[in-house]
């Protein structure tokens, strides 16, 4: 059992074998807390907008017109004369830089 538990961390990069420094020493280039990169937000014809990851393991959060924070899954309606706002965040860097388009 212990050779299959083995077997099935090091097949998923278990980092349970190094300390949290040498973590952030791999995470954090010199130091410092990467920034995660804005996402990309494009409108179609019909009015749904589209938010794209600047990074494949970015999550992406927006809101409407300065409503409560979704997590975004799948378009969204970019109501006319609204404000769609969108930022991408990843664990363990620095939220980044908060998109706005009018609709």
């Amino acid at each position: 059992m212990r050779t299959a538990l083995n077997n099935w961390r090091d097949s998923l990069g278990d980092f349970s074998k190094i300390t949290e420094l040498q973590m952030a020493k791999q995470y954090w280039p010199n130091g410092e807390q990467p920034i995660t990169q804005p996402p990309k937000i494009s409108i179609n014809q019909s009015g749904l907008a589209t938010i794209a990851p600047a990074a494949k393991y970015d999550s992406m959060g927006y809101r409407i017109n300065g409503g409560a924070w979704m997590i975004y899954k799948a378009p969204v309606s970019a109501h006319k004369g609204g404000v769609l706002e969108a930022k991408a965040v990843r664990y363990g860097w620095t939220e980044g830089t908060l998109i706005k388009v009018s609709g």
